[in-house]
């Protein structure tokens, strides 16, 4: 029965149901990140991506209906036999189109997640404020789904819902209500992928942040786990021959390779090769020595090619990768395990208070 004095006063809120607890965690700790200057700024940084990827979106919608002053800037980085017929190339522009957006906002995250992280959880084993959690109707798993979701509602504000609005301009300038069945799976790749960047960022961060009681001290360990594992990688890439197993090493390249085939990139990929041998048989075709094919999309920079005394080889690159997904799955699958493992540990020894 309450104890009614002076100081009372009565709550006259709403209830929330057993399931949406947790949503309570992730409130307030997205207003407390938000109260950052610091935060705010790099947020709207990350937005960079998103505004190119919405312009290119409007663009390339204008350029296939004929556009006279959009085709120089299109013809920028994409061959000629590409722009005689941008329709029968649509979804593979589009699907790279994105696949640079959510590659370049791997790198950015890093940064994001490294302001946002640090002291979800440090802040709370330091002042102690875990058995104040846990001795309400809050269990550990909730509250961890509360934390985890404050990183992850940053990571779907600058990657899913840029990518919905990107998607919905490149329909609506298109003006053409057909070609949605044939850009949706490029929809749901693209949520899936934001997804999944929430969840494996947040996670490790997360399971860094239970660690210390200096939220100081986790922001030098996520740097540094980010610093060592893409130079690792890259040492053991040029070490190694270039070989596809390297890229296993590197944290961002893993996150990318799972990207890929979520947005089913090769294929895209295929169909620019393709554009890419035409304009080459038809510059030989006419006595030229110079290939007319910005190098942008030219293939030896989406992937290495090694000569050998067999015949050539061909790796994976810097923007495309060839090695199968699962592999990188299964490296992502194995660090967020290890995150869940962390978090249990650290926090397992305070369920006796509850």
């Amino acid at each position: 029965m309450p104890i009614f004095d002076q100081g009372y006063q009565h709550w006259n809120g709403k209830l929330s149901s057993q399931l949406w607890r947790w949503l309570a965690i992730t409130r307030h700790g997205i207003q407390m990140q938000l109260r950052s200057k610091l935060t705010r700024y790099v947020t709207i940084a990350c937005f960079g991506p998103a505004l190119a990827l919405a312009a290119f979106m409007i663009l390339w919608s204008l350029f296939e209906q004929g556009n006279e002053y959009i085709k120089p800037l299109i013809a920028i980085v994409l061959p000629k036999e590409l722009l005689d017929v941008p329709h029968e190339y649509r979804l593979a522009v589009w699907t790279l189109a994105f696949h640079f957006f959510f590659y370049l906002n791997s790198f950015l995250l890093m940064l994001l997640v490294l302001l946002v992280g640090p002291n979800l959880i440090s802040r709370d084993i330091r002042f102690n404020a875990l058995p104040l959690y846990l001795s309400r109707p809050l269990s550990r798993w909730e509250y961890f789904l509360g934390k985890l979701g404050v990183i992850a509602a940053f990571v779907l504000a600058v990657t899913a819902i840029p990518a919905c609005f990107a998607w919905l301009l490149g329909v609506l300038f298109s003006l053409k209500l057909s070609i949605v069945l044939e850009v949706l799976p490029l929809l749901g790749g693209s949520l899936l992928v934001s997804l999944m960047m929430a969840v494996v960022y947040g996670l490790w961060m997360l399971a860094l942040s239970s660690l210390s009681r200096n939220s100081r001290y986790v922001s030098m360990m996520w740097f540094a786990w980010w610093l060592l594992t893409s130079s690792l990688a890259l040492m053991l890439f040029f070490a190694s021959g270039f070989e596809d197993w390297s890229n296993l090493a590197g944290f961002t390249k893993n996150i990318q390779r799972v990207e890929e085939a979520m947005l089913n990139t090769e294929p895209a990929w295929q169909k620019i090769d393709q554009a890419v041998k035409i304009a080459r048989e038809a510059l030989v075709a006419k006595g030229g020595n110079r290939v007319p094919v910005p190098r942008v999309l030219d293939r030896r920079v989406g992937l290495v090619t090694i000569n050998t005394s067999k015949g050539q080889v061909v790796r994976s690159g810097l923007f495309r990768s060839i090695y199968p997904w699962y592999w990188s799955a299964g490296a992502l699958l194995f660090l967020g395990v290890l995150s869940l493992c962390i978090l249990t540990f650290r926090v397992k020894s305070l369920d006796r208070l509850r």
